[in-house]
């Protein structure tokens, strides 16, 4: 096998200097150090695959679910997304035709601007972009509408919104993980995690996927697709009209490269769309970066994509959309990023002088067959684009992936990721590899009182802190440090002594570091 150079120069991009540390091709190296061959990782917590391959699938229907708020005019209310330091982006759709404008200002009551007026149909989502914003400032806006025989506007309730931080300033997020809403699941308990996230004022919120749930029908249609994404946005409304939302895509979305059968009407496609005319992701522009492929039938997908707020840069991934393509190894290698999406992801890392860089996907990037794909949490990362190696512990990434620099693990040590959160798995589980956390989170919309030690076994979380409940995990970001908490939610009915609505069931702080001592030799 060749064996490639791994040393401080690579590629072209000088990595050590003579003297001191230094942020060079973006991230932060200590004198004279070479990189760690990434063969060389111990990965001893691994788990054994022929002992744990287990799969079995799901059999949860969608049961019945009530909207999680109800207008009589707006079938979507106000959600506020694309934030940048300079703009905002809302949604909303209405049952009739209106004309609209927003008012906004930096005191609340007090409006300073006004966006154009605008007839919008009826029955279609619309976007309008609030502009020439001052950074690092909170607004306060409003909606102005009416109908189009009237001669007067109404007025809706204020709302407001934060513009990027900059470095230097301490701010809140929030994630969410595998909301669902499905059989199994409760509204009310839901209600109440969006409410508690709602009351930390943060600045943002993650969806970490597993939302729509929209590839259990079969086949899909349109109907459907548009019904559950109005559903799951029912309960949005609850929170992002003050709280700017990003989603990350999870494996019941449907937005599988595998699904794309070259029509309009594979669930891939119909949940694409639907996903982009009720939710503004980001799209690429001076202050966001990702994929700017226009994918036929879809276009720009909205699917992976990066920013930085304060200190922090921010990746979310999308494991699903690429397949391999030859000479890259399906079979067990059969989730990828896909070339474009990991070299984007490569020069997003090392091309950023973050202190803290946080990494989302919905699942790791390969993971084990139990008792469904692609679960499991630092047990599973030695394995396939992850850690590079085969299903029996052999290295396979130089042949799986011919031309790739190193795999995804490896990556995130050699720039110093803090975090990297996940879903899918449906617990909470805090859990250390070589100086990055792997941080599985907790479903918000089932009883507080959630056992998880059944599917912590059949996934292989034998390591770190896991715990069962639902809830959500807030995450403080401050120029010294960063600190997590799982925050669980108890209904009235469930609380007791040891047991209370938004109690922290565990937190942890992460000091600011210049570089990871564990990418060198």
């Amino acid at each position: 096998m060749e064996r490639r150079c791994y040393t401080a120069v690579n590629k072209g991009l000088k990595y050590t200097i003579l003297t001191g540390l230094t942020l060079a091709a973006g991230f932060a190296v200590a004198q004279n150090k070479k990189f760690r061959d990434p063969r060389s990782y111990p990965f001893t917590e691994s788990a054994n695959p022929g002992a744990v391959v287990v799969p079995q699938p799901s059999t949860s229907g969608f049961g019945e679910h009530a909207r999680g708020s109800n207008d009589p005019l707006f079938v979507a209310q106000e959600l506020v997304g694309r934030p940048t330091d300079t703009s905002v982006t809302i949604d909303a759709k209405a049952v009739k035709a209106l004309e609209v404008y927003y008012e906004y200002g930096t005191r609340s009551g007090a409006y300073t601007g006004k966006t154009t007026p605008k007839v919008f149909s009826p029955n279609e989502p619309f976007n309008v972009q609030i502009d020439n914003l001052k950074p690092n400032t909170e607004y306060f806006y409003r909606m102005r509408y009416r109908d189009l025989d009237d001669k007067t506007f109404n007025t809706r309730a204020e709302h407001s919104f934060h513009t990027a931080r900059t470095p230097g300033s301490t701010f809140t997020y929030v994630l969410q993980f595998d909301p669902h809403m499905v059989e199994g699941n409760n509204e009310e308990a839901y209600k109440l995690t969006l409410k508690k996230m709602l009351a930390d004022k943060p600045d943002f919120m993650i969806d970490l996927g597993d939302n729509f749930f929209v590839d259990r029908e079969k086949p899909a249609t349109e109907k459907h697709v548009v019904e559950r994404v109005e559903l799951l946005r029912s309960y949005y409304d609850l929170i992002n009209h003050s709280v700017p939302l990003f989603l990350a895509l999870g494996n019941h979305e449907g937005e599988w490269g595998r699904n794309l059968d070259g029509t309009n009407q594979s669930v891939a496609v119909l949940d694409t769309i639907a996903r982009k005319r009720y939710f503004p992701n980001p799209v690429p522009n001076k202050f966001y970066s990702g994929s700017s492929k226009e994918e036929a039938m879809v276009g720009v997908r909205q699917a992976n994509y990066a920013w930085q707020w304060g200190d922090a840069l921010f990746v979310v991934l999308d494991p699903y959309w690429n397949r391999p393509v030859p000479p890259e190894m399906e079979g067990d290698w059969f989730t990828t990023l896909g070339h474009e999406q990991y070299e984007w992801l490569r020069k997003t890392l090392e091309g950023s002088h973050a202190t803290y860089k946080f990494i989302f996907s919905h699942n790791l990037i390969g993971g084990l067959d139990m008792k469904g794909l692609m679960r499991g949490g630092i047990e599973t990362v030695k394995y396939l684009e992850m850690g590079g190696h085969n299903l029996d512990g052999t290295w396979g990434f130089d042949k799986a992936r011919p031309g790739w620099e190193l795999p995804i693990h490896q990556l995130l040590v050699r720039t110093n990721a803090t975090i990297y959160f996940h879903g899918h798995d449906h617990l909470y589980a805090k859990q250390d590899l070589d100086g990055i956390v792997y941080q599985e989170g907790p479903m918000p919309s089932r009883v507080g009182k959630t056992d998880v030690s059944r599917s912590a076994k059949d996934y292989n979380y034998t390591h770190g802190t896991v715990l069962g409940g639902s809830g959500y995990i807030r995450v403080r970001v401050s120029p010294a440090d960063v600190k997590v908490d799982y925050v669980q939610t108890y209904l009235p009915r469930e609380e007791d002594a040891t047991h209370k609505d938004g109690m922290i069931a565990d937190s942890y702080t992460i000091k600011a570091r210049k570089f990871n001592p564990a990418a060198y030799e």
